[in-house]
């Protein structure tokens, strides 16, 4: 088992190095969407026949 100073040290150095690597990272260029961007909605159902056709309905009458 290394011994406890290793372990900070090299914890250390892992943790340095990713801000490091993360620093590095390129900025994205900025992005202006044009027109309505598009939205896909997942709706995880499992026995809810009830409630399914009211909740599609609102979905529907959703708009930005």
């Amino acid at each position: 088992m290394p011994s406890p100073d290793l372990l900070a040290i090299s914890l250390l150095v892992r943790w340095l190095l990713g801000w490091f690597l993360c620093l590095r990272m390129p900025a994205l260029p900025e992005f202006t969407p044009i027109g309505q961007p598009r939205v896909s909605v997942l709706i995880p159902a499992r026995n809810e026949a009830l409630t399914l056709p009211q909740l599609l309905a609102a979905l529907g009458a959703c708009r930005t």
